[in-house]
């Protein structure tokens, strides 16, 4: 938190504050040994992988966004506590600034990282904060908000840094033929 304090030449004083944080908790470990399902039934493309040129470094670099039509069910990749919901925004293209407009589900971990979906449709949220999930429960609704380049789900595993910063992990998922780490241009079956 940023706390400024300006005299003011003819007003008296004058402030301002500004205020960031992460989600998530400095302490988890990721559990490295965890594989996850598919956040969806059927065949899906990886559209952009690990360390993707179109948004997916710094924060982001072990990010995976699946192609997905709007409206197609999202389904819990592990077990948790939602911790994070976001389903008001209407808004997604391929600019920067549109960022902040991604509709969101945060699910909290045992390890306490966090399990992000994101670019859910308007309304595209199924569950509520506290609700205990399920792996391969629907828990909301993919879609094309925030800063995208079509409709898509990105899926991303993380830890808090500090209150500005995060740190994403690397995963690999059960598929119908077995455990992969996700490549972009491959598409992946869900088991039955």
């Amino acid at each position: 938190m940023t706390l400024l304090v300006n005299p003011g030449v003819d007003s008296g004083w004058d402030w301002e504050y500004s205020f960031n944080c992460i989600s998530g908790s400095v302490d988890a470990r990721h559990d490295e040994s965890v594989v996850y399902d598919l956040p969806y039934r059927g065949t899906h493309i990886v559209v952009q992988g690990f360390h993707g040129r179109f948004s997916h470094y710094g924060d982001d670099e072990y990010a995976v966004d699946f192609d997905m039509r709007v409206g197609t069910p999202v389904y819990a990749a592990r077990e948790g506590i939602v911790v994070g919901i976001k389903s008001n925004n209407n808004q997604g293209g391929p600019d920067p600034k549109l960022a902040n407009l991604a509709n969101f589900i945060f699910i909290r971990h045992r390890d306490g990282t966090i399990g992000e979906y994101y670019h859910l449709r308007q309304g595209g949220v199924a569950v509520k904060i506290g609700d205990q999930i399920r792996r391969r429960q629907v828990i909301g609704y993919s879609g094309n908000t925030g800063f995208t380049r079509g409709p898509h789900l990105h899926f991303s595993i993380f830890r808090a840094i500090d209150g500005t910063r995060d740190q994403s992990f690397p995963m690999r998922f059960q598929t119908a033929t077995g455990i992969i780490s996700p490549v972009e241009g491959r598409s992946y079956t869900s088991p039955p």
